[in-house]
């Protein structure tokens, strides 16, 4: 352990600090999204490099994280022109002043389809996973479109695993694929579902995409 702290193989709301490999040219960026960066964004954690922890280890006291924390997390869906910065930092700012994301925004998600690794398409977190994102970050994930309702101050949202997980009658939300859920954890914002990038993917042999 490092100065009592204990040291965990996962993520979970008790856990303090997430502890992120950096990317080769940006001590302040993560090179990509694993879940556990994701997690610690969703929770409002602190996000530091492992030069922080160095820094413990030599110091042997407690030292000031900002100077280390993780500032950008790479790999978005979304043109890069439209992200933010620091969102790890408003994330835990956020969560001191419980003020989350999606809840600010009154959203409202119901998730549909398995999740699960499938050829041909993007691979996407788990839907236990996803629906954990979603309500760390202040969004009501409900069961059934039926749960979902109708009221336009809601921002109502139908992630789907595949085009044909999107339901008949959206009933006035919008479909979406899980890289919309990413986005808006890893950046900390929310995010347009009417983008382009958050299409729903077809199945690879999905009738839907033959021509007539």
């Amino acid at each position: 352990d490092i100065l009592g702290a204990a040291v965990e193989a996962q993520v979970d709301p008790t856990t303090t600090h997430v502890v992120v490999r950096t990317h080769a040219t940006d001590p302040r960026a993560a090179p990509r999204r694993t879940e556990k960066t994701l997690q610690g964004i969703a929770y409002g954690l602190w996000l530091v490099s492992q030069a922080w922890v160095d820094e413990v280890v030599r110091a042997r006291r407690h030292v000031p994280e900002a100077p280390y924390e993780i500032m950008r997390v790479l790999g978005s869906h979304a043109d890069a022109s439209t992200l933010k910065n620091d969102a790890p930092r408003r994330a835990r700012l956020g969560r001191q002043g419980n003020r989350r994301i999606l809840r600010q925004y009154r959203v409202r998600v119901v998730l549909r389809g398995t999740f699960a690794d499938t050829p041909g398409l993007p691979k996407t977190p788990s839907k236990h996973l996803l629906r954990s994102l979603l309500q760390s970050a202040g969004a009501r994930v409900v069961g059934s479109m039926s749960e979902l309702g109708r009221d336009e101050n809601d921002r109502r949202v139908v992630v789907c695993h595949s085009a044909p997980d999107v339901p008949a009658d959206l009933m006035g939300a919008v479909a979406v694929s899980a890289a919309w859920v990413l986005d808006c954890i890893s950046n900390y914002s929310l995010r347009d579902p009417g983008d382009a990038a958050y299409a729903v993917p077809a199945l690879p042999h999905d009738p839907s995409r033959s021509s007539s």
